[in-house]
């Protein structure tokens, strides 16, 4: 259920009005309120673009993750130079991840799994590879063209949870989003200007889940 007191805090902390987020969002200052208030919830696509105002987790808004914005969270989270304990800067442990090639964020490219460097991170992240994302399709998330994303090898990711899935030897990062009920896969951009894929009955069997993505690390040139 759509999550009224989380808008309005959310609004709140941006100072903004609501006749100023119903511009954003291309509604009515009446139904701001009535979303405010619990009385009515947002279409889905209304609620993406409150999302994309805030950069906050769908899954935030509808009261199913404490977590505004898991990626966000995820980069806040791990380390991938050093720590400072008492004042004192220690090194932290680190391991080598192979890096897979490129992963795209707008049109899915050839993901190349013969790996010929690595990248030195956080002994504490969990990963098992590297890929550079390429393309704008995930800028909500916080994922730029040439960020370098630390993923987990896994066949299967958490409902709303940002994943680098392979479409016919292509791969792609988009959050998935389960239908299960009708047997339908949805993968979903961070960027209003880029459809949703769906894939449901035979075409799931084009598409795969190559891992969840943990983190991120802006490219340094």
């Amino acid at each position: 259920m759509f999550r009224g007191d989380r808008l309005k805090e959310l609004r709140t902390e941006r100072k903004m009005s609501m006749r100023e987020l119903a511009v954003l969002c291309d509604t009515s200052k009446s139904a701001i309120g009535m979303y405010e208030k619990g009385k009515r919830s947002p279409k889905y696509e209304t609620m993406e673009a409150i999302a994309d105002t805030f950069n906050v987790d769908i899954d935030y808004l509808l009261g199913k993750s404490e977590i505004r914005n898991r990626f966000t969270h995820s980069l806040e989270s791990y380390s991938v130079a050093s720590t400072v304990l008492e004042g004192i800067a220690r090194p932290v442990l680190t391991k080598r991840l192979p890096m897979l090639g490129n992963v795209a964020c707008g049109e899915p490219i050839f993901a190349n799994e013969e790996h010929e460097s690595y990248i030195e991170a956080n002994a504490d992240l969990d990963a098992d590879f590297c890929l550079t994302a390429k393309g704008d399709s995930m800028i909500n998330a916080r994922i730029f063209d040439g960020d370098i994303l630390f993923v987990k090898a896994q066949d299967t990711v958490d409902d709303g949870e940002i994943a680098v899935v392979l479409i016919d030897n292509e791969a792609t990062v988009k959050r998935v989003y389960y239908d299960k009920e009708n047997n339908v896969i949805t993968l979903v951009p961070e960027n209003p200007t880029h459809k949703p894929l769906r894939y449901t009955g035979e075409k799931l069997n084009q598409i795969r889940i190559l891992g969840k993505v943990l983190a991120g690390q802006y490219k340094v040139d």
